[in-house]
C-alpha cells in the first residue's frame, strides 16, 4: 500500500487501552483543553488594537450598545464629537476588556475537544514521543472516508507570537444585530517549537451534558472502518501486537512494521 499525506492521516498511539478503545469502538477520542500536553493550546491575545480601524459610525453602535449597559451614552457621544477617542477606547475597554475575552476563552475550551493527527508516518521525533519510543503503533487514516464520517480536518499552523483575536468586530456585529463572524482559526496555531509535528486536527464541539461531566474527554463515533493500515512500532511485544495483528487481519487492515533504519538513518516501514 502506498502511504502519502493526500490520501492518507497519520496517528500515533501508545500502548495502552485508549489504542484498544479505538480499534474496536470505532471511534476517535477527542481531549479536552484541559488534559492537552501544550498549556499553549487553544489560546489568544485579545485585539485591543482594532478599534483604532473602526470609523466613527462603528464606534457610535458601539457607544449605543454600551449606553444600554451603563447608561454612559450622553457622556461618551459628547467625546466623540470632540474627536477624544481615546478616552472612549479607554472606557470600552475597561467595561469589554480583558475579562470578557478570558470569559470567553474559558468557555471556548470548555467547550471543544481536539483530536490530533499529522501528516507525517515515518517522523523520528513523532514515533520517539507519541510512538512511545518505538513501542507504539500509528494509524493510517484514509481521508475521505473520515470525511464521510463527519470528521473535518484542519491543518495547523505555527508562530513565534500567539494569535489575536478582534471580539470588538463582534461586539459590532451583535450591535447591528447581524450575525456573529466569530472566528475559531485560533485553535488551530501553536507556537513554532511544535512546527515539526506537522499537526492536523479534528475538532469536536461538545453538548452541554458532556461539557460538565467529569471525563477527559469524548469518543467521536465513525461510519464503517476508516483505517487503511496500522504501523507497528518494531519495539511493540506482547499481548498487545498479538491483538493488533488479529484485528487487523479480521478487519482486512494491512499490517505494516516502523523499523529504525541505521544505514539510512531513517524510519523505514516493512509490509507484513
Amino acid at each position: 500500500m502506498i502511504l502519502s499525506s493526500a490520501t492518507h492521516i497519520f496517528r500515533f498511539r501508545g500502548d495502552n487501552i485508549n489504542t484498544i478503545n479505538e480499534l474496536v469502538n470505532n471511534a476517535i477520542w477527542h481531549s479536552k483543553n484541559s488534559i492537552l500536553n501544550d498549556p499553549f493550546d487553544m489560546f489568544y491575545h485579545f485585539d485591543k488594537e482594532s478599534l483604532k480601524y473602526f470609523d466613527k459610525s462603528d464606534i457610535s453602535t458601539l457607544i449605543d450598545r454600551l449606553d444600554k449597559i451603563t447608561g454612559e451614552g450622553r457622556e461618551l457621544r459628547e467625546l466623540l464629537d470632540k474627536n477624544e477617542l481615546g478616552k472612549i477606547y479607554q472606557r470600552f475597554d475597561e467595561v469589554w476588556g480583558d475579562g470578557f475575552a478570558s470569559g470567553f476563552l474559558i468557555e471556548f475550551q470548555k467547550n471543544v475537544a481536539v483530536a490530533s493527527f499529522t501528516k507525517n508516518y515515518n517522523s523520528r521525533l513523532m514515533w520517539g514521543y507519541y510512538g512511545n519510543g518505538m513501542k507504539g503503533i500509528c494509524f493510517a487514516y484514509n481521508r475521505e472516508r473520515l470525511k464521510g464520517s463527519g470528521i473535518e480536518l484542519f491543518d495547523v499552523t505555527y508562530d513565534d507570537k500567539a494569535p489575536r483575536v478582534d471580539f470588538y468586530k463582534y461586539l459590532l456585529e451583535m450591535a447591528r444585530g447581524e450575525p456573529v463572524s466569530v472566528n475559531f482559526d485560533f485553535a488551530l496555531v501553536k507556537h513554532s517549537d511544535w512546527e515539526r509535528e506537522d499537526e492536523v486536527r479534528s475538532l469536536h464541539f461538545l453538548d452541554t451534558e458532556a461539557v460538565y461531566e467529569h471525563q477527559s474527554g469524548i469518543e467521536v463515533p465513525l461510519q464503517g472502518c476508516c483505517i487503511d493500515a496500522i504501523i507497528i512500532g518494531e519495539r511493540l511485544s506482547g499481548d498487545m501486537r498479538v491483538f493488533i495483528e488479529n484485528f487487523a487481519k479480521k478487519n482486512g487492515i494491512e499490517i505494516m512494521t516502523a523499523k529504525a533504519d541505521f544505514t539510512n538513518y531513517k524510519i523505514q516501514l516493512e509490509s507484513k
